[in-house]
């Protein structure tokens, strides 16, 4: 849900926020379209009723995938060192926005980034073990742990690549 509202963004700006954002939708983009449109695909498969929530909730998952393969593909998404700081700041002044959306709207099922309950994900395992507070401070230390892992990952894939390339030898004449 997330990365829908950052396409607009990162389509119509440009410097250090398209930067963050593309490094955010090349983060969460992929994974988030595939969870995001298997789980609408388990609605549809436990209440065959076509309905406009499963429909925009699989729109909302497969768009932000595309979007995110589009800006891989055009090396629009770089996942620069210098971007993890500001990356990681954007992704907590979000989360704390959809926190307090999350708080305000509750009674009308308001539940973006499971910060109330898992609804099947593996959150599940633990939200019926710990107080609220502590089960969203999980959840938020989770998803922040992701991103860090997901920029170790491929600083390392890169600069071995790098590594790899600088080796060998020039054949070009």
């Amino acid at each position: 849900d997330i990365a829908i509202y950052a396409i607009p963004i990162i389509a119509f700006t440009k410097g250090k926020v398209r930067e963050v954002l593309s490094d955010f939708m090349g983060i969460w983009g992929i994974p988030m379209g595939v969870i995001g449109t298997y789980l609408a695909g388990n609605v549809f498969g436990s209440c065959p009723v076509f309905s406009f929530d499963g429909l925009l909730c699989i729109f909302i998952h497969i768009v932000p995938c595309a979007v995110t393969v589009f800006l891989y593909y055009n090396k629009i998404t770089t996942l620069d060192k210098k971007n993890i700081k500001p990356a990681l700041i954007s992704f907590f002044c979000f989360s704390l926005f959809v926190l307090i959306y999350d708080y305000i709207f509750q009674s009308f099922g308001a539940n973006f980034m499971f910060f109330f309950s898992g609804d099947g994900t593996p959150f599940d395992l633990f939200r019926p073990y710990v107080p609220l507070w502590l089960y969203q401070v999980i959840v938020f230390v989770l998803y922040m742990s992701y991103m860090v892992l997901f920029y170790v990952v491929y600083i390392a894939i890169k600069k071995k690549i790098q590594k790899k390339e600088m080796s060998k030898p020039n054949t070009k004449p």
